[in-house]
């Protein structure tokens, strides 16, 4: 099998493929004698991950692929690594991969959770306090050929912004903010379709329409410990990750310009200004602020520069980007409220290059609207 794999490479490569992403390679060498797991219960995924042949297979896809052609980029996607596992396996003398998906981004404030119900089923808000000591982390241990993947949304889970955020209030600076706040850094965005004008998740108003009975299981369960309808589906909604895969909302057409014939093959948003029709149209868009970013991200200081962060409180965001004698600041504010910042007298010569809405410098005083951002550069 694995002569046959590497074959299907190979021909991947002649048809002109510029990288592969691993799909959980984890799990690629598992114990053969399926060990008993030690504790009664748990997940038990410790017992099949990062398996003793891991690094030889992997050692062998790399080598490969690299003969054949030494820029094709390999991702792989490593669900629970750190940012000390990523670095082990991605640091380039190791031929392992170039860089890892992890899902360890984003840690979830778990404290009010019901216990009586499953607590992969239940929304919970994200811990700002360890989100930015893990931002910090990878930016400090993953540094080297590019840095970091950079990412908010896949395909696996709810919308980060919508869940995370407060779209209904502050739906476009939700939006801008996190992109402004993760995609600055040093590393390698990736974009999920959609995200770039605002995209939300679909609502499901039945779990019956989820198609996953473990939906239907949570709802019975829920109801008899006296969760009514609304707070059972806000859950739901922002758990299932069918969610997050309604088509690409390309105008406000009847199939939102996606198809004209056929039958989409799952439920989907249909929405007058967050479609790219509409928002190419608008300067102060939700796309157009992605694009703006995108060219920022593509200069020298926000690909090579030097990255610290900031000491502020929780719900603030702040780091400094270096490179020679060039310096840009990144201000985010992760919150429903408005905050002000005293900014150091070189900070406030700066030149603003990138806000969202309602944020506003007057002498060394910044005010960031809720889920505002700026960025400066001098």
């Amino acid at each position: 099998m694995r002569k046959e794999m590497l074959d299907t490479l190979d021909y991947l490569i002649a048809k002109g493929i510029d990288g592969f992403r691993y799909d959980a390679f984890i799990y690629m060498s598992v114990d053969k004698n399926l060990p008993d797991h030690p504790d009664e219960e748990g997940p038990g995924t410790e017992m099949v991950e990062y398996g003793d042949r891991l690094i030889d297979y992997l050692n062998e896809i790399k080598k490969r692929i690299k003969a054949r052609n030494e820029d094709i980029l390999i991702i792989g996607e490593a669900t629970s690594a750190t940012a000390e596992i990523t670095k082990k396996y991605t640091l380039p003398e190791a031929d392992r991969v170039d860089k890892i998906i992890t899902l360890t981004h984003f840690p979830e404030d778990t404290s009010q959770v019901e216990d009586r119900l499953p607590k992969e089923l239940q929304w919970v808000p994200l811990d700002l306090k360890k989100f930015k000591q893990i931002q910090k982390e990878f930016q400090e241990k993953v540094p080297y050929t590019g840095g970091p993947i950079l990412y908010w949304n896949n395909h696996d889970e709810p919308r980060h912004q919508q869940k995370y955020g407060n779209t209904k209030q502050y739906r476009d600076n939700s939006q801008t903010m996190t992109a402004a706040l993760l995609y600055l850094q040093k590393g390698i965005p990736i974009i999920y379709y959609g995200e770039e004008i605002g995209m939300q998740n679909f609502e499901y108003t039945d779990p019956e329409q989820m198609g996953d009975q473990e939906a239907v299981s949570f709802y019975e369960e829920a109801e008899k410990l006296g969760w009514d309808h609304e707070k059972i589906m806000y859950n739901l909604n922002f758990t299932s990750r069918d969610t997050s895969r309604g088509i690409m909302q390309w105008d406000e057409s009847e199939k939102v310009g996606f198809t004209q014939q056929a039958t989409p093959w799952t439920r989907y948003n249909r929405e007058e200004i967050y479609n790219v029709k509409s928002q190419q149209e608008n300067p102060s868009s939700i796309l157009n602020f992605y694009k703006q970013l995108i060219s920022l991200k593509k200069t020298p200081l926000f690909t090579d520069g030097e990255y610290h962060m900031q000491e502020t409180k929780d719900q603030l965001v702040v780091y400094e980007r270096n490179l020679g004698d060039e310096k840009g600041w990144v201000y985010c504010n992760f919150s429903d409220n408005e905050e002000t910042i005293e900014l150091t007298k070189e900070v406030s010569e700066a030149k603003i290059i990138l806000t969202n809405s309602n944020n506003k410098v007057e002498n060394t005083l910044l005010t960031l609207s809720p889920y505002g951002t700026m960025v400066l550069v001098k």
